[in-house]
């Protein structure tokens, strides 16, 4: 990624301190891709304005507005049919708008904090025309964390719940005959979501101090009250029914840490 000159600002009075940024970026394009190799880099402006809030002694709450522009972003290019052509094209256009809270304290051992954020992530072929959600496009993510410690010991959990992801509904399906199955028929790219989902996780932590060194052990438990998530959907051979295909199994793990 390249930087082009960033402007950025911060003034504080009293217990309020605001912020504000504004960049300028490119993307070059990976040839792994597979995307022709005469393509303009992805463009993108971005702007972020927010404040931050002294409520108490160890905690404060910030709220920060954003805007994003992007430009030169590869769409399809049915009108590029060259023998060692690929159907692609620069001129695609974006955006992304939204907002994002946090509370957050800390008292002695006790830290703790609660964020929300909306964003609106879209983009299209055209300027002006019908924009589409991006692939990861998340309207509402919640997140709330907490962690406790106690001599070498420290005890974290972590809840959050996020809107779905969108995808491409299947809304019917034909027979073909060359092919002898069926073909799906698709409504609007990326129209419908995925369910909202939500997990709690857990992890404790023991530390162990020596000359020179640290060594840390620790265990986690995902998604510990077993909430399934919606990862996508398999369709039956006519396309009639559908399952979901989803996480749902607690996910343990351990591990050492090692710190100079």
């Amino acid at each position: 990624m390249r930087v082009s000159p960033r402007l950025q600002a911060r003034h504080r009075t009293g217990p309020f301190t605001l912020t504000a940024a504004l960049g300028r970026y490119a993307r070059d394009l990976d040839q792994a891709e597979g995307v022709p190799r005469d393509l303009r880099p992805e463009r993108a402006t971005q702007a972020t304005l927010g404040g931050e809030l002294a409520v108490a002694p160890g905690v404060s709450f910030s709220l920060a507005g954003f805007y994003t522009d992007r430009r030169d972003l590869v769409v399809e290019d049915p009108s590029r049919t060259g023998k060692d052509e690929l159907p692609f094209a620069s001129g695609g256009r974006g955006r992304s708008t939204g907002f994002e809270t946090l509370l957050r304290a800390q008292r002695g051992p006790l830290f703790a904090w609660l964020a929300y954020t909306y964003s609106r992530s879209t983009r299209g072929g055209e300027p002006g025309g019908p924009g589409r959600p991006f692939a990861y496009d998340q309207t509402h993510l919640v997140s709330a964390v907490a962690s406790y410690e106690r001599g070498p010991w420290r005890f974290g959990a972590r809840w959050q719940l996020a809107t779905g992801l969108p995808y491409t509904e299947v809304t019917g399906a034909g027979w073909s005959p060359e092919l002898n199955h069926y073909l799906p028929v698709f409504g609007a790219p990326y129209a419908a979501r995925l369910d909202a989902s939500h997990a709690l996780d857990l992890r404790v932590e023991r530390t162990w101090q020596r000359r020179g060194y640290r060594i840390a052990a620790f265990a986690d438990l995902g998604n510990v009250y077993r909430r399934e998530r919606v990862l996508r959907y398999q369709y039956s051979e006519d396309f009639m029914t559908r399952k979901p295909v989803a996480d749902m199994l607690p996910l343990p793990s351990i591990g050492v840490r090692g710190e100079l």
